[in-house]
């Protein structure tokens, strides 16, 4: 699972898009003058500014602080990178690349028109079939494998958010159809980072660290076995929220997203289930200390396996 769509993310976003409307519409604001023209030939082509210098600062915190609720939530990750805010017009376009050094997951929020004019825009990333190819044409048989079959295309519908492991080539597709930046792709990028464990609850925080020490202990043990057997091969980021009841027991395990790749087929489908079945089997053996009130741990784990460098 490493496209992760959200439509009508935030209500926050209509008052950016009004607050972008009214700096451009308006011809005499200073603020018309934070756009850089990120130009890169053969690479980039767009309008770009860092989005804490173009929106006032209570926007900008808000947008902010539930893309980090977001990403915390969701994906275990505890910080972003510094936020972008990006405009497409006639001719822009991101070519195909990779973001390996960022952070574990990548985001677009789009803040584009309701009423798109334009064409083009998409994000677009490769499907597994390719990382895959050779697999993937012999499970096709006599089917087509056209563009549309090894290309994802995420249209900037207002206000959608776009989460995607940054590891997958991607890109932008060129936009056409119009100069005008009000009617433009105008969207809020970024990358999700510091994967780390996050408690909510009122035990003891020395208990939750012994239990989260001891499956390290675990995990690294289990790990180890099996990728000297050859028998786990993915690399990537899984996140599991652990559900405590407040009799100490663990009463729920939830695996939520994971970015896991594998060049085997059917790779990542194995270590993931491994991993859940690690991390559920760990906790509901644990036992935490009674308390009033139930309480959740929030676990990312960051796997480096035979596929990665």
């Amino acid at each position: 699972m490493s496209l992760i769509i959200v439509d009508q993310f935030s209500k926050t976003s209509p008052k950016l898009r009004s607050h972008f409307e009214k700096i451009t519409k308006d011809d005499h604001s200073p603020d018309r003058f934070v756009w850089d023209f990120w130009n890169k030939p053969g690479r980039y082509v767009h309008l770009r500014t860092p989005a804490v210098r173009f929106f006032p600062e209570p926007l900008f915190k808000k947008i902010e602080s539930e893309l980090l609720a977001f990403g915390e939530e969701h994906l275990g990750c505890r910080s972003l990178s510094p936020l972008w805010l990006s405009c497409y017009i006639n001719g822009c376009e991101q070519r195909w690349h990779a973001d390996r050094p960022h952070g574990p997951w990548a985001f677009v929020l789009s803040l584009s028109p309701e009423d798109i004019q334009f064409s083009g825009g998409e994000t677009m990333l490769l499907k597994p079939a390719v990382l895959n190819f050779w697999n993937s044409v012999s499970q096709l048989g006599n089917q087509s494998f056209e563009e549309n079959d090894v290309v994802e295309r995420v249209t900037p519908t207002f206000n959608r958010l776009t989460v995607f492991d940054p590891r997958i080539p991607h890109g932008v597709s060129p936009v056409q159809g119009t100069m005008n930046p009000l009617e433009g792709r105008l969207v809020l990028h970024g990358w999700f980072t510091q994967p780390r464990p996050h408690y909510k609850g009122t035990i003891a925080t020395e208990k939750i660290e012994t239990a989260l020490a001891q499956f390290d202990e675990h995990l690294g043990d289990d790990l180890s076995q099996k990728m000297n057997e050859g028998i786990f091969s993915s690399s990537g980021t899984a996140a599991y929220r652990i559900v405590i009841a407040p009799t100490g027991k663990v009463s729920k395990v939830i695996a939520l997203a994971h970015s896991l790749a594998s060049a085997e087929p059917e790779g990542a489908y194995r270590d993931h289930r491994f991993l859940t079945t690690l991390v559920t089997d760990h906790f509901r053996a644990h036992s935490f200390p009674k308390a009033k009130t139930g309480s959740s741990l929030t676990l990312p784990l960051t796997i480096v396996g035979a596929t990665e460098d």
